[in-house]
C-alpha cells in the first residue's frame, strides 16, 4: 500500500499525542469541522431522491468535491472526486467496512441470524473472503458451465421471440439470473423443483428492499415496538426479510447434497468452510443476485433500444465471433461498453460506503476515526472531467487508443458498478458474463424497441431502479 508523507506525519502525529488531548494535525490540514456543510431543510427529502440531492449539493462551488451532511438519522462524509476515493482505499484498512443498513443488522440481532459475507467482519470475513473471492471472480466459475450458461440465454431469448412484446421484463430478468446463479453454484442437473422457487424468492427480494428503503425514514430501534411510528412499516420489512431467507435458504438445502464437482458449493466444501458457513454465503449470494443484476440489464435494454446504429453495430460483431466462450467477449467490444455505460450512467449502487478505522486524511482534511464516507459514483460517473459527453450513451468510449489509454475515460475509480478493493462484489464476473451472453443472443436475432410512452427515471429504493415497469418489443432480423 503506497504512504504519501501527509499519511506519514499524521502516523506520527497519532503516536505521540496523548490520548486525552483533541488530535494533532499536521501543517496544512484542516480540521474535519472546516468541510463544507450544506444548510439545506431536508425534512421534505423523499428516499427516492437521495442521489439527486447529493449530485446537485457536488455541483455547488462553495461545496463541491467533499462535504458533509446529515440525513435522517445517518452522518457522513460525502465525496464525488475518484482521487478521493482512491485516499479512502488507500486507508481503509485490512478489514474494510461498508455501511449496512440498520434495520437489517437489528433484524438480523433479534433472530440470531448468521448472515454472508456482507454482513462479515473482521477475521471471519478476511478468512472467509480469501476462499470465496478467487472461486467466484476467476473466469474458470463461469467457463466450467460455458455451455450451461449459453443454453439458458437462449431459451429465454426463444421464448421471449415467440412473445414479442415483454411487459414484466424485471421479472423474467430476476430470473434468468439467478437460474444462472443456480447453475454456476450448485452445478448443471440443480433440482427443478428449485426453479419453483424462484417466484417466491424474488417476490420477498423485491419487497424486502421496497420495505428497507421505506424504514430509512424511521427510527428502526422503535418501530419495532407496536404502537410507535414506523411498526407497521417494520412488520412488513421483517416478513419480506423472512420470506427471502426461507426461499433462499429452501434453494440451498435442496441442492446442497448434490451439488456437482467444480461447482462453486463443492469447491467452498472442499476448501474447509464448515455447511453453516457454506449455506450462509450462499443463501446471501442469492438475494443479492436477481435484484441488482436485473436492474442493470434493463438500463442497458432501455438505452440500446434508442440507438438502433448501437444494435446494428453488436448484431455484426455477434456474427463474427467464432469459439467459446472463453474468447468471446475480447470480440465484441461494442457490446461490452454498452453494458460498462449502462452501469455508468445507472449505476444500481449510486454510493460505495466506507467506514473509515482510524484518522485519516481525504483531501486537505484531517478526517477522524469512525466516519462513515460516502463516494458518490452516480456524480462522479456523470462528470465531465472525468467521461468526455459525460451525459452520452456511447459504448465506444471504452475502447483503447494506441497508448493504451480509454478514449472518452481519464479516471478509473469514476465509475465503480462492482465496488472497488477486497470490499467489492464477488459475483461480477458471473453477472457481467451473463449479462453479454443474454445482450448477445438477443440482438444476433432481433431488434429491441422501447415501448414505455413516458421517459423512464432513475429512483432510489435502497437500491437505484427504474421509476415504471420497462416494456420493449422483439422484432426478428
Amino acid at each position: 500500500m503506497r504512504t504519501t508523507a501527509r499519511q506519514c506525519a499524521l502516523q506520527a502525529a497519532r503516536l505521540i499525542a496523548p490520548a486525552r488531548l483533541p488530535p494533532i494535525i499536521p501543517n496544512g490540514i484542516l480540521p474535519y469541522e472546516s468541510v463544507p456543510t450544506p444548510s439545506d431543510d431536508k425534512s421534505s427529502l423523499l428516499t427516492s431522491q437521495i442521489h439527486d440531492y447529493i449530485d446537485a449539493k457536488h455541483k455547488e462551488t462553495q461545496v463541491g468535491d467533499i462535504f458533509r451532511d446529515q440525513l435522517g438519522h445517518v452522518k457522513g462524509l460525502w465525496l464525488s472526486n475518484p482521487g478521493n476515493y482512491q485516499q479512502v482505499f488507500e486507508q481503509e484498512g485490512e478489514f474494510p467496512k461498508s455501511m449496512k443498513p440498520e434495520a437489517w443488522k437489528i433484524y438480523n440481532e433479534d433472530n440470531k441470524c448468521k448472515r454472508g459475507l456482507f454482513f462479515m467482519e473482521g477475521n471471519e470475513w478476511h478468512t472467509c473472503q480469501r476462499i470465496v473471492r478467487p472461486l467466484m471472480l476467476s473466469q474458470k466459475s463461469s467457463y466450467n458451465f460455458g455451455i450451461q450458461l449459453e443454453s439458458l440465454a437462449n431459451s429465454y431469448v426463444e421464448s421471449w421471440g415467440k412473445r414479442k412484446k415483454l411487459r414484466n421484463l424485471e421479472e423474467e430478468l430476476y430470473s434468468y439470473f439467478l437460474e444462472g446463479l443456480m447453475v454456476v453454484v450448485f452445478g448443471r442437473n440443480y433440482e427443478g423443483k428449485s426453479k419453483k422457487q424462484i417466484p417466491r424468492l424474488v417476490g420477498g427480494v423485491r419487497g424486502l428492499f421496497t420495505e428497507s428503503a421505506r424504514m430509512t425514514l424511521y427510527d428502526p430501534y422503535s418501530a419495532r415496538k407496536p404502537g410507535y411510528p414506523g411498526h407497521n412499516v417494520w412488520r412488513k420489512f421483517s416478513s419480506s426479510m423472512s420470506g427471502a431467507l426461507s426461499a433462499g435458504e429452501d434453494i440451498v438445502n435442496e441442492n446442497l447434497k448434490n451439488c456437482e464437482s467444480g461447482s462453486l458449493c463443492a469447491n467452498l466444501i472442499l476448501a474447509g468452510l464448515s455447511i453453516s458457513d457454506v449455506k450462509r454465503i450462499l443463501i446471501d449470494l442469492f438475494l443479492a443476485a436477481g435484484d441488482t443484476t436485473s436492474h442493470s440489464m434493463q438500463w442497458v435494454f432501455y438505452l440500446i433500444s434508442q440507438k438502433l446504429e448501437i444494435q446494428e453495430k453488436i448484431a455484426q460483431e455477434v456474427k463474427q465471433v467464432r469459439g467459446c466462450i472463453h474468447s468471446f467477449t475480447s470480440q465484441i467490444p461494442t457490446l461490452k461498453g454498452a453494458v460498462k455505460e449502462a452501469l455508468r450512467l445507472y449505476p444500481v449502487a449510486p454510493f460505495i460506503t466506507r467506514v473509515l478505522p482510524h484518522e485519516a486524511i481525504i483531501g486537505n482534511f484531517h478526517i477522524p476515526a469512525e466516519t462513515l464516507v460516502f463516494m458518490s459514483t452516480y456524480t462522479s460517473g456523470r462528470d465531465e472531467r472525468f467521461f468526455s459527453q459525460p451525459t452520452r450513451f456511447w459504448p465506444e468510449r471504452w475502447g483503447r487508443r494506441d497508448s493504451n489509454k480509454q478514449v472518452g475515460v481519464s479516471h478509473p475509480l469514476a465509475s465503480m458498478p462492482f465496488g472497488h478493493s477486497t470490499r467489492n462484489c464477488v459475483g461480477k464476473h458471473l453477472a457481467l458474463t451473463q449479462m453479454y451472453l443474454l445482450l448477445s443472443k438477443v440482438l444476433e436475432s432481433h431488434r429491441v424497441t422501447c415501448d414505455n410512452h413516458e421517459y423512464i427515471q432513475y429512483k432510489m429504493r435502497l437500491l437505484a431502479t427504474m421509476n415504471e415497469p420497462l416494456q420493449v418489443t422483439l422484432t426478428g432480423r
